[in-house]
């Protein structure tokens, strides 16, 4: 035995373990330097930390580890999820139906708006659909995530929120739709045409339904604590986004509903437990991660197209919300800066093309490529809009003051 054989061997091979803890540090400075140097949303560093260190540059976090890094993306993800879920107040709604009415149609005109303009560049009408039918979607994760790091109330927050909510369930459901079209013209039978949209909304609403009464139940024996709250809290929704990746369902629309659930249905006065304070770390991975995962070359190769795109989304949106907006109770300036707050694209799309090309690999090669820009864009683009939306509605907490986030609906 040599007299150091006790020392490590060079070069030095970390695990992962370390990997992921250099990685979180790194995306814990990168968001928190760029906003008190530029001001600039915490989640923009986090995504350009992760650009940065990703395959697409330095390739220091390559796609082994963006796999590796799976359960940590999916721990966050639901938290948001459910989260944004329990913006959706029924009561609220009865009070002022406007509001949905204007949501719904913000995401029917951003439909109509894409889908007019992808078919005029040449684009073969069932990809522009289910581009469009994607591009409804607004990222629940990015509009929460700087809400709570602006600590922001008011109008524009519980309404974009609100549309946020609305618009992911209406994507879903227009692509869900659209599954069916996809599957006849290729030919498919009638049954698997139909069956396949009915499966996927049936068993999401399911699970977010039997999740949210477990989860109330729950809540019901281990009392008012909140560290006992957070625990059951975070366990129900990990065992929602297993059995709906495990049942190939959708984690979006089975998470939104569970947080919807515990909202309207809730008469145990339900702590509000600070779930994304606590998960503070896996968000922060799942921003690094998705950075790292965003292809630059697609913002290259469908950079225009993504472009007009982005610009139709906004002014479909922006004509509902302002048209809407005296009748729904808000003036017509708050309305374009809401719309302004929704322009980051959902990271649902990414996963929905995915579905698609694996499926039709010829078809989903043309949808992956005008997402994968147009997702590259707005996820560098979009916490920005959303900061500026904030601030210039005046909506956005001084750093003094003390924390927002509340669910309730008395600023709308």
């Amino acid at each position: 035995m040599n007299s150091l054989d006790f020392l490590p061997a060079f070069p030095f091979h970390f695990s992962g373990i370390v990997l992921f803890g250099a990685l979180l540090l790194a995306g814990f400075c990168a968001g928190e330097g760029l906003y008190r140097l530029l001001r600039l949303p915490k989640v923009t560093g986090y995504v350009l930390l992760g650009v940065l260190v990703g395959p697409g540059v330095l390739n220091w976090f390559d796609q082994y580890f963006i796999t590796q890094s799976r359960v940590f993306v999916d721990i966050a993800l639901g938290m948001l999820l459910f989260e944004a879920g329990r913006y959706l107040d029924l009561t609220w709604y009865r009070r002022n139906p406007w509001v949905v009415t204007a949501g719904v149609a913000a995401g029917v005109l951003a439909f109509v708006f894409v889908l007019g303009m992808l078919v005029l560049l040449g684009i073969e009408p069932l990809v522009a659909a289910l581009v469009a039918g994607i591009a409804m979607s607004t990222s629940p994760a990015v509009v929460l995530m700087v809400v709570r790091d602006l600590r922001a109330e008011g109008q524009v927050v519980e309404r974009a929120m609100t549309v946020v909510a609305l618009n992911s369930i209406m994507a879903f459901l227009a692509v869900t739709v659209l599954w069916s079209g996809l599957h006849i013209s290729h030919r498919v039978g009638l049954a698997t045409a139909f069956a396949h949209p009915l499966y996927l909304l049936a068993g999401s609403l399911l699970i977010g339904l039997a999740g949210g009464y477990l989860l109330l139940g729950l809540i019901r024996l281990v009392g008012p604590r909140q560290g006992r709250q957070f625990v059951v809290i975070v366990a129900v929704i990990l065992l929602a986004v297993g059995i709906a990746q495990v049942l190939k369902l959708s984690v979006l629309i089975s998470l939104l509903t569970l947080g919807a659930v515990t909202r309207n249905l809730d008469q145990l006065n339900l702590r509000e437990v600070d779930l994304l304070g606590t998960g503070r770390l896996f968000i922060i991975v799942l921003f690094v991660v998705v950075g790292a995962s965003l292809k630059l070359d697609a913002m290259v190769a469908g950079g225009w197209v993504a472009l007009a795109l982005i610009l139709a989304r906004f002014c479909g949106k922006a004509i509902a919300l302002t048209a809407l907006a005296s009748t729904s109770g808000i003036s017509w300036r708050k309305a374009l800066w809401l719309s302004v707050a929704l322009l980051p694209m959902s990271g649902s799309a990414i996963v929905l093309a995915h579905e698609v090309a694996a499926m039709y690999p010829e078809l989903g090669a043309k949808l992956t490529q005008i997402v994968y820009a147009t997702v590259a864009i707005l996820e560098i683009v979009g916490p920005i809009a959303v900061q500026l939306a904030l601030r210039m509605s005046n909506e956005a907490m001084p750093a003094e003051s003390g924390s927002g986030g509340a669910h309730g609906k008395g600023a709308a």
